[in-house]
Formats: C-alpha cells, structure tokens, sequence
C-alpha cells in the first residue's frame, strides 16, 4: 500500500477518525470540511474491498469540487501511476480501486435517481441545501443493508432537517456525534482576510456562513421587516425631493415604480402592473415623475431596460440606469438590507412585498462572493424597485448613482455580464480557493 501525505488540522483530524455511524459537520466556510471529507472517502475506498462509496451534493457544481479534490490527491500520491487507481471514469462520475472499490460522484436534486443501491460510506457536502426527501427516502435507506457511515457536511441554512440532525448529534449517543466550528478554527486561514470579510459582510451573513450559527431565518435576506412597514401612500408636497424607483418587468414579472420622500427616506407611492408595452410603461414612469416634482428615477436598465432608460433620458427626464450585475446587485441589495435592519427606511405594508422579501435568499458562490435571487416561483420585483428607490435615499437623491459602482473586471473577468448570466461566464475553481489557504484547508 502507498503511504499518503495527508494533511490535517487538529480539528480535522478529530473528524476524520470518528467512528460515528453519522457525523454531523457544521462548520463555517473556509474550516477546510471538503479537505477533510474528501480524504476520508479516499482512505475508506483503499481499505474497503469492493466497496461503494458516494459523494452527493445539491448541485454537480458543488459535487464536482470534492470529485476534483480528490482526483488531486490520487495525482499527488501517484496512485494511478502505482496500480492502485484502475480507472477514473469523467463521463459517468466514479473511480474505481485496485480492490474493486468505487467512489462515485452524484447530484442530490432527484431522490429517485439515488435509490437502489447499498453503500458502505457516503459524504453529503453542503448537506442543508439538500432536500430532506432526498436524505429520508434514498440516501439513509441506502446505508441499512451494509451499515454504512455517513458524514453530512455543512454550513447551517435555516433550522431544517440538517440542524435537527445536529441536535440529535449534540446528545452523547452511539449513533450520531456533532461537530461545530467557525471559520476562524481553521490555523492556515488568512486571519487579516477574515477580519476584513467580516467588516463587509451583513451581520446575518457573517453569523451563518462564518459562525456557523443556525438562524431562524435560514437563507432568508431581511430581517426586521415588520420594524420598518410603517409608511402610508401620500400626495406630493411642493419643493419636497422624491426618488423613484423602477424595476421593468420581464415575461410574466411586474413592472414597480416606488416613490421614496428623501427628507424622511419614506416609501410614498407605489404602482404595480404587467403591461408589458413599452409605450404604456413609458407613459406610466412619465406621470409618476411629473407628479412627484420631478424626482430622480433609478431604474433597472438591464436587458430591454437600456432603450427604455435612452428613450427617457432623451426627453430630458432626471434619470440614472443601472445595470444589474454581479457587482451592482449585491451593492443594491445590501445597502437594502442594511436600511431595514437599522431601521432607516419606511415601506408602505403591502401582501406583495411582504411575500417577495419573505421568499428572497441568496447563495455563497464558491468565489465567496454573494447571489441574491428570489426563491424558485417567486419573483424580485418589489426588492430591486425598493432597492433601487433605497440606494437614492442612502446617497442623498442624484448623487446616489455614485453609489454603484461599475464592476470590477481584474475580479470578475473582461466580460461582466447580465446578473442572471453569470454561471455561464464566470469560471471559478474551489480548489484555488483551498490553495490559497494552506491544506484546505
């Protein structure tokens, strides 16, 4: 057998050889869990003849970095070179050992794709994004027949299936053991990185994917919402300042134009509508802007958006463009999140907006940089307009554009495209993320 160089920090290792039949892992990014997993997969299949193991995630993005990982280790260690790796199969996602062992690479969206089978180790990376239906009716199933041993790994995401699995964990039993630790346990983590991550990170975002706290509000964006609900619609008052926000609907979306009250940073106005007609959506920002003094319109100019905005500003209206993109967005709706937890803005309570912010969540790309999207079946309408009408309260009304600033291409590439294009332009690598942190790690 080859001797291997594996590389551990103390809590790794501590992970690493727990005999748990299920572990339960939550800890914040950066601790080095994929490392520490990915080892453990590879040293069970070296010593589990004709054995099968699984590595699942929610996505085959996420699955592909432990799939990758480990395909370096076999590298590093030469163990194809050796005999010791038969075969590694890009296609349908698996590694076969020279004791007939197995490693496969598998996707958590469909739990009918993942029955069958009995396994004698499994990994589920990133394991509150998986569904629970997934976990309960394919993949602990799975693991009766040979006993097999699990390790669910994690960042928390709300207090669903993952953290009751933790709970149970935090009980001294035999069958489950939990771990906790923030990112900050990990030696090899750039400390100066960390304490600067922490300075440009929303509170609830620091505490999740940092701390590894469990929050009632999961994914979720805004918090406090209730504390801020307390405007009414009111009719403009001669020689005050008012920002409108517009967010253009696209297919089934609605188009929102939010008038803000900048001397209270008040929501004052809202209109909602899906005509889809270019001309009756002109006419509608025209009426709003004529009726509310003229007020600065920041509007979402992505897309059909750009001749709208230039048909706009041609007639001479006080208007800004945005473009939607991976650097304005998160600026936009940050800012956002920001006014409402300190309580410095006021809405207008409306059914529609409270659902639309109830549903919003976001993702932490493997960049580390920070999605925000609507949860699947609902829409951003109402955010992006009140966050476009926000960014204006927030930089004092025309100036409020210099907010936003234009994307930074030395970090995001040349090309920065559409917000919602962004997986198919932007390349990014787990493992360099790892690399620049000494062993995971």
């Amino acid at each position: 057998m080859a001797t291997l160089n594996i590389k551990l920090h103390p809590n790794q290792l501590k992970v690493f050889q727990d005999q748990h039949p299920i572990v339960v892992l939550d800890c914040g990014r950066r601790w080095g869990k994929t490392w520490m997993a990915s080892w453990k997969l590879l040293i069970a299949a070296l010593n589990t003849p004709e054995g099968v193991f699984w590595i699942v995630s929610p996505k085959y993005s996420q699955t592909k970095i432990m799939w990758r990982m480990i395909k370096r280790f076999i590298r590093e260690n030469k163990l194809k070179e050796q005999g010791i790796v038969i075969d590694i199969k890009e296609g349908e996602l698996y590694i076969t050992f020279f004791n007939y062992a197995t490693i496969w690479a598998k996707t958590g969206d469909d739990e009918g794709s993942l029955r069958g089978e009995g396994l004698d180790g499994l990994i589920i990376d990133e394991a509150s994004r998986v569904k629970q239906a997934v976990w309960e009716e394919a993949l602990e199933p799975a693991l009766m027949d040979k006993r097999g041993w699990v390790v669910l790994i994690s960042t928390p995401f709300g207090k669903n299936w993952f953290y009751k699995m933790y709970l149970r964990g935090s009980i001294q039993n035999d069958e489950v053991v939990s771990y906790k630790f923030p990112s900050e346990d990990n030696p090899f983590l750039d400390k100066k990185w960390l304490e600067k991550k922490k300075r440009t990170t929303p509170e609830m975002i620091w505490r999740q994917e940092y701390l590894a706290e469990f929050l009632d509000s999961g994914g979720m964006v805004f918090r406090g919402l209730d504390k801020v609900l307390t405007s009414r619609p009111e009719e403009p008052i001669p020689g005050e300042f008012y920002l409108i926000g517009v967010d253009l609907g696209r297919h089934e979306d609605f188009t929102i134009i939010k008038v803000g009250k900048l001397s209270e940073n008040r929501e004052v106005y809202r209109e909602r509508f899906n005509q889809s007609d270019w001309d009756y959506i002109k006419e509608r920002i025209r009426s709003v802007y004529n009726k509310y003094n003229k007020g600065c319109i920041i509007m979402d100019s992505t897309g059909y958006g750009d001749p709208i905005y230039e048909d706009l500003s041609k007639e001479g209206l006080n208007i800004n463009g945005i473009n939607m993109n991976v650097s304005t967005k998160p600026m936009l709706i940050e800012n956002l999140q920001l006014m409402i937890e300190n309580q410095r803005i006021s809405l207008i309570n409306d059914s529609n907006l409270t659902l639309e912010f109830g549903a919003y969540t976001y993702t932490i790309l493997p960049s580390g940089n920070v999605r925000y999207e609507a949860a699947s079946g609902f829409h951003d309408d109402e955010i992006v307009s009140t966050a476009l009408m926000a960014i204006g309260m927030q930089g004092g009304g025309t100036q409020a554009i210099g907010v936003v600033e234009p994307p930074d291409e030395e970090k995001y590439g040349e090309k920065v495209a559409d917000y919602d294009d962004l997986p198919e332009i932007i390349e990014w690598d787990e493992l360099e993320e790892y690399e620049k942190t000494k062993f995971g790690r």
